[in-house]
């Protein structure tokens, strides 16, 4: 959530978080944020219902999801924004780096360059850091929440968008973790 708040961007854009059935004391913990913060409780929808009610809810134009295992650096609002906007890219995303429990960079991970040949050979395709068109995931009739939980969701979305012939690009930085 951290990450998320401090971000180096000087437009609007908001955080939305989308608790799902957590039985820890999630809920709790995030009440401290709620200020700053839009917070959705809901039960056990699965990753892709509880996406898919974020993104619904959510006013901009861009979408970024983040997981709770996920955190975007600083700079990564204002970097991304300025490939972005400027283009009619339906998706864009970053290489990433691998991160210890400290936040201390161990590895960064470069992806592949944007084809989509690789893309539907790949099998997976990362969530944190790919910022989305949310009318093109509209277009597309969002996550696939028929099966919760699957593991391939964000694969399942590419797929969707690369079929309807939207475009993309690999932003070779490192701004999501």
């Amino acid at each position: 959530i951290q990450s998320c708040l401090s971000q180096k961007y000087y437009s609007n854009y908001e955080v939305i978080l989308v608790d799902d059935g957590s039985l820890d004391s999630t809920f709790d913990i995030v009440q401290k944020y709620s200020s700053l913060i839009k917070i959705i409780k809901l039960k056990n929808c699965g990753v892709e219902g509880a996406s898919n009610k974020g993104i619904n809810i959510a006013k901009g134009k861009f979408i970024v999801r983040v997981d709770a295992d996920d955190l975007l650096n600083s700079n990564f609002l204002y970097e991304m924004s300025q490939y972005f906007e400027e283009n009619a890219w339906s998706f864009l995303y970053p290489n990433y780096s691998k991160i210890d429990e400290n936040g201390n960079m161990i590895d960064l991970i470069p992806l592949p360059e944007f084809n989509p040949k690789e893309i539907r050979m790949r099998g997976d395709f990362l969530a944190t850091g790919t910022i989305y068109r949310k009318d093109d995931i509209s277009d597309v009739g969002y996550y696939n929440d028929s099966v919760k939980n699957c593991g391939l969701e964000n694969y399942e979305l590419i797929l969707k968008l690369l079929s309807k012939g939207k475009d993309c690009l690999l932003y070779t930085s490192d701004a999501a973790d």
